[in-house]
């Protein structure tokens, strides 16, 4: 981007952001408190990465956390959310596998209303180098989704021909597995209302990232700059 500003382009050219739109990072959160709004606020806005837009159930909209998304510029749109109403509906809890307590449904609901290439599904604090560290994963990779690995997954390999991506860290990070409880994914995934047991089967490739171990020797020495998710810049 510094390159780029830096060369006369014609008036009327498109800006250093459109080479990068691509890696838009939409939030989807359905945050069941005021208190919880403002924890998602808070995550949010101290994000090295800020996200494009977040997505919330409109039943939302109007709690001070996510009114405060919206007064510090970023984009906030709402799906109007409906109450089970079927005997199915109010009795499969727990019958089926769940992030953040939700139904798979209910994120494609989000997701639906996103226009990022990237959702990030957010159920509760992350911390400031998260959001960066996922949708850095995810490129680096060409992952289709990235998260912790599932309990369920019966291991990963330890060094092999994929280098770094088929390591054995101590830990099951930065491999490829079969199975993860997703943090990020790409948008249309999440549309197709798949539960995430069932990706690796339909094709997609799943990173595990591993737990967050904080901000690494860097420290918060980049100061107030954060990077935008809508454009993948630094400002």
């Amino acid at each position: 981007a510094a390159l780029l500003e830096g060369l006369d382009f014609a008036s009327g050219t498109p800006g250093t952001e459109l080479p990068l739109s691509g890696r838009g990072v939409a939030v989807l959160a359905d945050p069941a408190s005021e208190a919880e709004a403002e924890r998602l606020a808070a995550d949010l806005l101290d994000s090295r990465l800020r996200p494009a837009e977040v997505v919330v159930p409109d039943t939302a909209a109007r709690m001070p956390g996510v009114q405060r998304l919206r007064a510090e510029g970023l984009t906030v749109r709402t799906v109007r959310s409906t109450a089970p109403d079927t005997p199915e509906e109010l009795t499969r809890e727990g019958t089926r596998s769940q992030v953040g307590g939700f139904e798979p449904e209910h994120w494609a609901a989000l997701a639906e209303r996103a226009t990022s290439p990237w959702s990030h599904l957010w159920t509760g604090p992350v911390g400031r180098h998260r959001l960066a560290d996922l949708a850095c994963a995810a490129e680096c990779s060409d992952a289709d989704a990235v998260g912790t690995p599932d309990s369920d997954d019966p291991g990963v390999p330890g060094l092999g021909e994929r280098g770094f991506f088929d390591r054995d860290t101590g830990g099951r990070q930065y491999v490829f597995v079969t199975s993860v409880t997703p943090e990020l994914a790409r948008t249309d995934l999440l549309r197709r209302g798949w539960l995430p047991a069932e990706w690796n089967r339909r094709g997609t490739r799943l990173l595990a990232l591993g737990p967050d171990h904080g901000s690494g020797t860097d420290g918060d020495n980049e100061g107030p700059a954060h990077a935008d998710a809508s454009t993948g810049a630094v400002g």
